[in-house]
């Protein structure tokens, strides 16, 4: 999931994971309807937009004359679609930030089919545990132990960097690539 970075207080960046839509000032979740953007001046938000079978995408929602600037430039039509590394700033407040890396997790994989792991080239069935590499997308095994093989596949974190790019494959101590701090 991508990320929402603030600096609150000057006591460090803070990093929250967003997950369907998230505020920035005074908005709520149930104020996605834009008309209510339109009467609540100062309000932004986050929305995420998916289709089927396609990643999502995240734009921020505001009133054309909110004061809210993207990367120093105002909004012109009361929508924008993020892109890694945006900075969102609000009228009179700090810069925040906008972030699409994620850390490697081991979840269930999903309902997909003939996908194969890389390394080990076997199909990677619906609701094993699995890892989709944040940087690659691309599906590995991770199964402490497999029941029909006896054995374990821990393909994603067999070496210590992705077979086909350059992310870590530490799950436990990850940490993100990309802070604000490096600004």
């Amino acid at each position: 999931m991508p990320n929402f970075w603030e600096n609150l207080n000057d006591e460090g960046w803070v990093c929250t994971e967003l997950r369907e839509a998230a505020t920035l000032g005074d908005a709520s979740v149930e104020s996605v309807g834009y008309d209510r953007l339109r009467r609540n001046r100062g309000i932004a938000l986050l929305y995420r937009c998916k289709s089927k079978g396609s990643l999502a995408a995240w734009v921020l929602l505001a009133p054309c004359d909110a004061g809210v600037l993207v990367n120093g430039a105002p909004f012109e039509n009361g929508i924008r679609h993020l892109t890694d590394r945006d900075a969102i700033r609000l009228r009179g407040q700090r810069s925040r930030y906008f972030s699409t890396e994620c850390l490697a997790t081991v979840t269930k994989f999903p309902d997909l089919e003939n996908v194969f792991c890389p390394r080990c080239k076997l199909q990677i069935s619906p609701g094993t545990d699995a890892v989709c590499c944040p940087q690659c997308q691309v599906w590995f095994h991770e199964l402490e132990y497999h029941q029909l093989e006896r054995e374990a596949r821990l393909c994603w974190s067999y070496s210590e960097k992705c077979s086909l790019c350059d992310q870590s494959t530490d799950i436990d101590g990850a940490e993100f690539r990309w802070t604000p701090e490096s600004l």
